[in-house]
């Protein structure tokens, strides 16, 4: 999300009917936030991208996920057998 913000903009540049619900302000500070198009994925539909790719098995012990993230992290020897996408 993209945000800017302007301090001490001058109401007369603004839009009537935002001038309208100022009341009798000169000056205001602008923040225009921008949103992103269409909506977010929920978990669910994340998770089931995430297991439609190819190769992808999901993890059977913490032991299998934390010789993975210590291979990738150190970068050192042969990865675990479990690195392989076969």
């Amino acid at each position: 999300m993209n945000e800017i913000v302007k301090p001490h903009y001058p109401v007369s540049r603004l839009p009537e009917d935002l001038r309208r619900d100022i009341g009798p302000a000169t000056h205001v500070t602008l923040r225009i936030e921008t949103e992103a198009p269409g909506r977010r994925p929920t978990l669910e539909e994340m998770r089931g991208r995430v297991a439609a790719q190819p190769g992808f098995r999901p993890y059977n012990t913490a032991e299998e996920a934390v010789d993975v993230v210590r291979w990738v992290r150190d970068a050192e020897g042969a990865p675990p057998p479990r690195w392989s996408r076969r």
